[in-house]
């Protein structure tokens, strides 16, 4: 794999904002963003600059940068393939064109291929890949072939320019007939309009009756001319086999070009199959006519699939067809608008079309893998093409952790401080910084839906929590949204929950009683979760603050103590459970995680200070239990005892303040704030007097008695010579 040299790169393409960091993952080319993500070559808003791309690329992590081609700059690649021995130079028919073009060439990473780049229009309405094979064998194990491409798709730019090329820039170039290797029937220079539908002259024009889209028609159509690889190309080369293969390769295009692409790692194999699906069974189309559709959809994949992954699609569609005719019928009227602009404007128009549908049936706001293909229909696999292929990459938000996709539960009592404990996490993950001793993957995208405070009090929350943790505006930027709904109506479905990394549902009674759920109801309960799986399948992680359940908290297992039907216990990817510490419950809480996915990490005791949670490592994570509060009362000093200690810290003759009294007692003595209480009416029976001051009504004060103590033990002298004594 050659490295990149950045020196090299023509002046034109540095001066673009279409730049990637890439990285090589079981011989595909993945596209990332400066932060790791996944990049889309069709999303502006995941690219970044050459500067960008280039320090990502240093920090590691990456094996090259690249470019993406846009509709709106002037640059088309050539991507010659198997043409390059690394020492016996270029094949005389890539040599050919590397002189013809007379543009910046680079050699390709695998250094058995080159890039061109030249200023001009591809001779392709989408990008076209012709294979050579037959003809120029290949090189390196790479089939000798040709790609032009011109927007939707990226190259991997080394900067290794090619020996004996003089052209150190983007040069102009439109004479692409006089590249023998392209088809002859693409040679006009410039892209041509779909050409209108043809009517079979020997039989009358008739009107169209589509059949149901899940039915396959009665009467067979002629075999359709072998088409080109391109889907517009398809629609051009069936002219003589009848109006109706012509009419659905038309529908099955327009279709085909508003389907979202396949993204590695977001079900990108149930998003393809359920496409191969429909061009098969719903729009009827022969295998041959329906690979060749599929590739300018391909070229959208992220990464590309190849021929032979695309003919096993084809194949398990006809084994598996989609059962979705209601939704199918349901979407008929727009495909039929589709068709009407397809045949005069072809695909743009068509996309505009079923976007007025989607408007006009309330589909507004979902995303496009809901308004194009509602949900990709599970399908079976082969368990041998696992064992052959690499699993997708997981996409962490906290490795180890948390990842996108995951359903999440945050679980505690009343009044523990779990919903600082959420909101902590979601500052931390939007500023990148560390939660606890966990390390987010760069800075997330996280929305936080709220339903139980008041707007003003969870303001006020918001920033207190950030002060705590030092966090400031420009730490997390336009990364974290808040939606305040208490006593608000809200149409969760319309939101687009695609476009966060995690969302947080504080808490889920709230919710519940919203959608009519009953917490303690099974039924209601998989229902509301299946609701959180359909969140979780558009991309973000989804974690729900719970209440745990009444009575000793610790005296159940950590996944059973969610309140409710029990059901959370069993559909969960991770659970984070709060309670009291057994020494110190009043202050301290035991973090206690459980991971489906990953080994399920040491439990911590944390202490609640300023607002934020602090990991006490100096403290035994221990649960308290009714056992052990049996085993405190029954252990350790009695009050009595601590009273003596407690009594020679209050000298007199003015009160003491009892809270830092208690904290002092908490920290010296070791005992709890039940202890530290009892202790304090323990000396309240002694003498001692409790109260408030006009200075400070709020704060409880403790004053000693006004005869003295002998060696603070707490006695008062019974005889009066002593007292006296004393005095």
């Amino acid at each position: 794999m050659l490295k990149p040299n950045r020196k090299n790169v023509p002046t034109k393409l540095t001066e673009c904002r279409q730049w990637i960091p890439w990285k090589n993952e079981h011989e595909r080319k993945i596209p990332c963003q400066e932060n790791g993500k996944p990049a889309s070559v069709s999303d502006p808003s995941t690219w970044t600059t050459l500067d960008g791309a280039w320090e990502a690329y240093e920090r590691g992590g990456y094996d090259g940068i690249g470019f993406v081609f846009t509709k709106d700059d002037p640059f088309v690649g050539v991507d010659l393939d198997g043409c390059r021995h690394p020492r016996q130079g270029l094949a005389p028919w890539a040599q050919a064109i590397v002189e013809r073009l007379n543009s910046y060439t680079e050699i390709s990473p695998s250094g058995y291929g080159v890039h061109i780049i030249v200023r001009g229009s591809s001779p392709f309405l989408t990008g076209r890949k012709i294979d050579l094979s037959a003809q120029q064998g290949s090189e390196g194990g790479k089939k000798a072939g040709i790609e032009v491409y011109d927007h939707g798709r990226y190259f991997c730019i080394t900067g290794q320019m090619l020996e004996g090329v003089v052209a150190r820039d983007v040069e102009s170039f439109g004479d692409w007939e006089s590249i023998s290797v392209l088809p002859p029937a693409h040679n006009s220079g410039q892209p041509q309009p779909v050409p209108p539908a043809t009517v079979v002259p020997s039989a009358p024009a008739q009107p169209v009756t589509a059949p149901k889209p899940w039915e396959r028609p009665a009467t067979s159509v002629a075999p359709a001319q072998e088409p080109a690889s391109a889907a517009q190309t398809a629609l051009g080369s069936v002219g003589q086999v009848g109006v109706d293969l012509e009419r659905r390769i038309r529908r099955a295009t327009a279709y085909v070009d508003a389907y979202p692409p396949a993204i590695s790692g977001q079900g990108g194999h149930a998003t393809t199959l359920y496409l191969v699906q429909n061009l098969v069974h719903r729009f009827d189309l022969p295998e041959n006519v329906a690979l060749q559709v599929l590739q300018s959809y391909n070229q959208r994949c992220q990464p590309e699939w190849s021929e032979k992954e695309l003919a096993h699609k084809i194949q398990q569609a006809h084994e598996h067809p989609a059962d979705k005719a209601a939704e199918w019928e349901a979407e008929e009227l727009a495909e039929q608008a589709a068709e009407a602009a397809a045949l005069t404007n072809g695909a743009e128009s068509a996309r505009s079309l079923l976007a007025e549908y989607d408007r006009k049936t309330g589909l507004v706001g979902a995303p496009a893998s809901a308004t194009v293909a509602s949900e990709p229909q599970p399908s079976i696999v082969l368990a041998s093409d696992w064992l052959m292929q690499e699993p997708p990459p997981v996409e962490s938000i906290i490795p180890g952790l948390l990842d996108r996709g995951d359903k999440f539960f945050v679980v505690g009592q009343s009044k523990l401080g779990k919903s600082f404990f959420a909101l902590m996490l979601a500052l931390c993950l939007a500023a990148g910084r560390d939660f606890l001793c966990w390390k987010p993957r760069g800075r997330q995208r996280v929305l936080v839906l709220q339903f139980e405070l008041k707007s003003a009090h969870y303001w006020r929350r918001v920033r207190r929590v950030a002060s705590a943790l030092g966090i400031t505006p420009a730490d997390i930027g336009d990364r974290l949204d808040i939606l305040n709904l208490r006593g608000k109506a809200s149409q969760l479905d319309a939101l687009r929950f695609e476009d966060y990394d995690a969302v947080l549902f504080d808490p889920l009674f709230k919710l519940a009683d919203r959608a009519g759920a009953d917490e303690n109801t099974q039924k209601d309960m998989a229902r509301l979760l299946g609701g959180f799986d359909a969140i979780c399948e558009r991309g973000p992680a989804v974690i729900i603050i719970h209440h745990g359940t009444k009575g000793r908290i610790g005296d159940r297992q950590a996944i059973d103590r969610a309140s409710g039907s029990g059901v959370i216990a069993r559909d969960f990817d991770g659970m984070f459970t709060l309670a009291p510490h057994a020494d110190n419950p009043g202050d301290w809480l035991v973090l206690e995680t459980v991971l489906r996915n990953y080994r399920s990490p040491e439990a911590k005791t944390l202490e609640f200070q300023d607002c934020s949670f602090i990991v006490r490592d100096d403290v035994p994570p221990e649960v308290e239990t009714s056992d052990s509060v049996r085993r405190a009362k029954q252990s350790g000093p009695s009050v009595e005892a601590l009273s003596a200690t407690v009594g020679g810290w209050i000298s007199g003759p003015g009160p003491e303040e009892t809270t830092p009294l208690i904290d002092r007692m908490q920290r010296e003595l070791h005992v709890g704030v039940g202890k530290a209480k009892a202790v304090l009416r323990h000396l309240e029976s002694l003498g001692y007097t409790r109260g408030k001051t006009s200075e400070f009504p709020a704060k409880s004060i403790i004053t000693p008695p006004l005869k003295p103590l002998v060696q603070g033990n707490l006695s008062f002298l019974l005889q009066s010579g002593q007292t006296r004594q004393t005095e």
